[in-house]
């Protein structure tokens, strides 16, 4: 049952994002605008024009409320002050479309995809006051990087590329930490076993083998913020066969389990911990442009995903579809 409807783009909606508080929904469009909407009350609050082509991306920073970013085919990533309906600051380092854009769940870095090849770091952590500081750039592939997350405990970044790699970074910011990296400790190792919630089609499932490469230690990066020194360092490379892969998505639970959806319609399910796939999800008849999991009190953990198919999948973790 719908429980409203939002109108005032002028050309398609790409992509939208809820607020951390989610009293506000923030809604990016073909027409070169983020629309910031009401929940509640269902209206528009503001109009944020400042880029010159179409915005692919939006997502609010998830600790101050009147900060948002989007990015766009001008090649640009801006972070807006909505209330003033004002770009506080234009980030213009890459060469090509920027498809994507996310604050961490801390708040304090911004990651960036495009057309360009690139995956570009950003620190944030004196916003609003300075401007963001490009800090790294991960990848120079061979395709577009398409989407990156942060996981929920802000200790692995993954990328995706339309040449089916996903990539996983493990990100260390203090001495310490980049201590440990020395040792034979993987991501997720707590000392006990770590079992993955299992999602499955009942109709089309099928488990995997392990698919990883060796992560390449001449990819470690070591850049510095305000506050510490930042050393990212290549985990795993997770191979798709040659489907296009299109976004990606932690649990909110844990850094655990991540989703990855594709051109050929299928969803995947990765265990980061063991660096393997667990499930393959195949009900999708075509591309499958998004993926995300859901917290539900009645129903548990959900993973939603949509499809040039004309549907909405959910996969509950009772190994059912709706």
């Amino acid at each position: 049952m719908w429980a409203g409807q939002l109108s005032g783009h002028k050309a398609w909606v790409e992509h939208c994002s809820f607020s951390s508080n989610l009293t506000r929904l923030a809604s990016c469009s073909g027409d070169g605008t983020v629309r910031v909407w009401d929940v509640d009350q269902q209206k528009c609050l503001a109009v944020l024009a400042g880029h010159t082509a179409e915005v692919w991306s939006c997502h609010w920073h998830p600790k101050q409320f009147n900060l948002l970013c989007s990015s766009s085919s001008d090649h640009s990533v801006i972070v807006w002050d909505v209330e003033r309906e004002q770009a506080l600051f234009v980030l213009r380092e890459h060469e090509d479309t920027v498809w994507c854009c996310r604050f961490s769940p801390d708040g304090s870095l911004l990651v960036s995809t495009s057309s360009d090849k690139t995956v570009k770091l950003w620190c944030c952590d004196q916003l609003p006051a300075r401007k963001p500081e490009l800090v790294a750039t991960l990848e120079r592939r061979s395709d577009a990087l398409e989407c990156a997350e942060f996981s929920p405990d802000c200790l692995l970044l993954c990328t995706v590329c339309r040449d089916g790699n996903i990539r996983l970074w493990k990100m260390s910011h203090n001495q310490r930490d980049m201590n440990e990296l020395t040792s034979e400790q993987t991501v997720g190792d707590t000392g006990t076993p770590h079992s993955p919630c299992h999602f499955a089609d009942k109709l089309h499932l099928r488990e995997l083998s392990p698919v990883c490469e060796s992560p390449d230690t001449s990819e470690d990066v070591f850049c510095e913020t305000s506050q510490s020194i930042l050393h990212i360092t290549l985990y795993c490379q997770l191979r798709r066969r040659r489907a296009w892969v299109r976004a990606c998505a932690f649990s909110p639970l844990d850094s655990h389990l991540l989703a990855t959806c594709s051109s050929d319609g299928r969803i995947c399910v990765w265990s980061t911990d063991q660096r393997r796939l667990i499930h393959e999800l195949c009900g999708h008849k075509n591309i499958v442009w998004s993926c995300v999991f859901l917290r539900h009190k009645h129903l548990g953990l959900v993973l939603v995903s949509c499809s040039s198919d004309q549907t909405i999948r959910l996969v509950l973790d009772q190994h059912s579809y709706i």
